[in-house]
C-alpha cells in the first residue's frame, strides 16, 4: 500500500481489540468452549475485511488522484 501505519492500526484493533471485547462482551452471555473459540476466524474475516477495504480505498483515492 506504500503506507504501513493504516494497515497495522487496523490488524491491532482486529487481532487484538476484538478478542477483548469478545471475550469480555460475547462469552459472558453465549457461554461455552466453542463459542470464545470462534473468535479466531471472527478476528481474522474481521481484520482481513477492514485491511481490504482500506487498500480499496487508497487505490482508489490514487486513481482519482492520477486522472
Amino acid at each position: 500500500m506504500g503506507k504501513s501505519l493504516t494497515p497495522a492500526v487496523l490488524t491491532v484493533f482486529g487481532t487484538c481489540l476484538l478478542r477483548i471485547v469478545w471475550v469480555y462482551g460475547v462469552s459472558p452471555v453465549w457461554r461455552g468452549y466453542d463459542v470464545l473459540m470462534m473468535v479466531y476466524p471472527v478476528s481474522w474475516v474481521v481484520t482481513g475485511l477492514l485491511v481490504l477495504t482500506a487498500y480499496w480505498l487508497f487505490i482508489r483515492k490514487k486513481r482519482l488522484a492520477l486522472n
